[in-house]
């Protein structure tokens, strides 16, 4: 299957939406509502040790097609493995602009949590040295140093992401 169904939902009490799905197996899934007006690629890096030292596994990477319009970008970790840490790197395309992200979500098995608006960057925290965000209105933009354009990224909130993930996967 390649798309999540909705079967219901529900606010929890920190207004992070919970959500019920269709079983899509033991993949571990990190999807971003988001409008990329360039062609990219974006990544996923993960660990399964409670770290973030990201460089222990090959990230995973998707194309994203630029548009005007919002855009479902997801990507799927390898089955069965269950990360404790995530980082989102939001493209490498020295053209574009800035980003506008509007949720991101974490799906396993039945369940899924979103991330609206705001509520982001309660989890992901930006890398200050290549990252400008206007987290009230979900912009994420590369800083540019040195005349180029730097590769934004969100790194974790390690203790509150990983709450939320142990919530997901229980």
């Amino acid at each position: 299957m390649s798309g999540l169904f909705l079967l219901c939902g529900c606010k929890g009490d920190r207004g992070v939406q919970t959500f019920n799905i269709l079983d899509e197996g033991p993949v571990f899934r990190v999807t971003l509502q988001a409008t990329v007006k360039n062609d990219d690629r974006f990544s996923v890096y993960y660990t399964t040790d409670g770290s973030t030292n990201f460089s222990k596994n090959a990230p995973i990477w998707t194309k994203v097609n630029g548009s005007a319009n919002s855009q479902r970008i997801t990507f799927s970790l390898p089955e069965n493995l269950i990360p404790s840490q995530l980082r989102i790197d939001l493209g490498h395309n020295a053209q574009q602009g800035p980003i506008h992200l509007e949720k991101v979500r974490l799906s396993y098995k039945t369940k899924a949590i979103e991330f609206p608006g705001t509520l982001i960057f309660s989890y992901f925290r930006p890398d200050v040295k290549k990252t400008k965000i206007d987290a009230t209105n979900g912009w994420v933009t590369g800083i540019v140093t040195d005349g180029k354009r730097q590769a934004p990224s969100l790194y974790p909130k390690e203790a509150p992401l990983r709450d939320e993930i142990d919530r997901l996967t229980q």
